[in-house]
């Protein structure tokens, strides 16, 4: 018999690159273990408000006097200034 399965990647919100994932793979069968690949790769970030960024589209900065906090903006790219993204989950 062959049955549907259904797979999960994810997309930078931004330019829609998709994530290589640590087991080297793009997709899964598993929503969550794809979210927590996103968030432990440095270079990708996944923000507060579900929102996905590849290294191309965003950069990390500290919050204003809080260690804890990282902040993902948008990368100056036409001279218009950074945007702020959200904070990085």
């Amino acid at each position: 018999m062959i049955e549907p399965l259904i797979m999960y990647v994810a997309e930078c919100d931004n330019c829609k690159e998709l994530c290589e994932l640590s087991s080297g793979y793009v997709a899964m069968a598993d929503k969550t273990l794809v979210l927590e690949n996103v968030k432990e790769a440095d270079e990708w970030a996944y923000l507060t408000n579900g929102k996905i960024y590849c290294p191309n589209c965003h950069t990390v900065e500290r919050g204003d006097g809080n260690e804890d906090v990282l902040l993902a903006f948008s990368k100056d790219t036409q001279n218009s200034g950074a945007i702020l993204l959200g904070e990085i989950d």
